[in-house]
């Protein structure tokens, strides 16, 4: 059918309903039945997919319905996600009555955020947008640190030619700060991601408070304040005051028993 026959399209239209087989029903069927399924004319509708859909989403009579749709399954996928990170099998429960100081020594933000990636890579990268919605800000740093490597393309030619050998350490430590602020940068925003995410685990499941503990644990060896530590757990950043008395008794225990241990080697 020429895209300029309107005759034609109005034809199989009429074709379509006479026979009462709606759009839904035809690209359903499309999709599944053997022999149009993998034929070119469904190859070209799946190539041509994401630009059919964005133009539903943007028509007066479907823009609506579709956003309402994305919204709907957007949401589902991220809560099923959400759902899926705090369950036990993801290891981000802080047990009082388990919890080691060599867990302490080992690095678990680094495996929350392994976790959050694995089991809901969605609201990882969800979280991550929302905490750089500024497209301008974003920008403005990009065009700074393209700017400041272009200056230092510039320079480094002359100057290595013409400086001494020993001072390369001094010009290569210079040439890392902008590295150096970048990865601090995007340190700050990871910890901002497992922050947001850990009070959303923590809400969805109470014994989902890997962050909280530490938090808490860290606090406790500040010696905080009962009334600002309590502030802290209402915000969800931190166990309660009594659940990080139970694990700092357990940590004591431990500590304990272990010097016990080394007492006994020397006799």
């Amino acid at each position: 059918m020429s895209a300029n026959d309107p005759k034609s399209f109005h034809k199989i239209i009429k074709t379509l309903d006479e026979s009462n087989i709606p759009l839904e029903n035809l690209v359903r069927r499309s999709l599944v039945e053997p022999g149009i399924a993998e034929s070119p004319f469904m190859d070209r509708f799946v190539d041509d997919l994401p630009r059919l859909l964005g133009w539903l989403a943007h028509h007066d009579r479907t823009r609506d319905v579709m956003k309402q749709w994305a919204k709907e399954e957007h949401v589902r996928n991220v809560k099923s996600q959400l759902q899926d990170l705090t369950r036990i099998q993801t290891g981000l429960q802080f047990d009082t009555e388990k919890v080691t100081a060599e867990q302490m020594k080992s690095n678990p933000i680094d495996k929350i955020i392994g976790n959050v990636r694995s089991h809901a890579p969605d609201l990882w990268e969800l979280v991550g947008e929302l905490l750089e919605a500024d497209s301008v800000a974003i920008r403005r740093r990009e065009e700074v640190r393209a700017e400041r490597e272009r200056a230092r393309s510039d320079s480094k030619g002359p100057r290595k030619q013409t400086r001494e050998v020993d001072s390369g350490d001094d010009e290569d430590e210079l040439e890392d700060t902008g590295e150096q602020l970048e990865a601090q940068r995007q340190s700050l925003s990871r910890m901002k991601q497992v922050t947001c995410i850990s009070i959303m685990m923590q809400a969805t499941n109470q014994k989902c408070n890997m962050l909280q503990g530490l938090v808490g644990i860290f606090l406790q060896s500040c010696n905080i304040p009962d009334q600002a530590r309590d502030f802290l757990v209402h915000l969800g950043v931190s166990a309660s005051v009594s659940t990080m008395n139970r694990a700092m008794k357990h940590l004591s225990r431990e500590a304990f028993l272990e010097m016990q241990r080394l007492g006994s080697t020397f006799l």
